[in-house]
């Protein structure tokens, strides 16, 4: 589901309170994770869309007020411009997918470096940082992951 972020300060104290429990997602409707643990357990591997799929996040921006304005201004941004993502009170997340893992990797770099840019031009604090697919497949599987950013060459293959 697409959500245009709030116009007016009524809209945006009920968007903090959703925040504060749920998601909020932004830009396209289509769905981008598709965490599926079985699959990890019986394949021993990490579904091909989940390898090419990369987050840029953005922490430690909550506070609840001017810098979460800030934050919605910039994310109306992306929603213009295509980006899908999520965010609640403790994180947001960008969806950055590739032709394949080393295409992916490319333009989340290059996509953290714009956002580092547009945060500053928005005037939004906050620590942005990137992962290759998710927390949760490098919980279920570290094998799999030479880092948060940096998939194993068995899960490449």
């Amino acid at each position: 589901m697409t959500t245009m972020l709030p116009a007016d300060e009524e809209e945006f104290e009920r968007l903090l309170q959703i925040a504060g429990s749920e998601w909020i997602r932004f830009g396209p409707s289509k769905e981008y994770c598709i965490f599926d643990p079985e699959h990890v357990g019986k394949h021993r591997e990490l579904p091909l869309e989940c390898r090419r799929c990369f987050k840029a996040l953005i922490f430690d921006f909550w506070d609840g007020g001017e810098n979460v304005r800030r934050l919605m201004r910039m994310l109306n941004h992306y929603i213009q411009s295509g980006i899908p993502g999520k965010f609640n009170g403790g994180v947001v997340v960008f969806y950055i997918r590739g032709r394949d893992y080393l295409d992916g990797r490319k333009k989340i770099v290059k996509f953290v470096q714009g956002l580092e840019k547009q945060m500053k031009r928005f005037g939004v604090e906050g620590r942005p940082q990137w992962r290759v697919s998710c927390k949760e497949y490098q919980t279920v599987a570290p094998e799999l992951f030479k880092s948060a950013k940096e998939l194993s060459e068995r899960a490449l293959t």
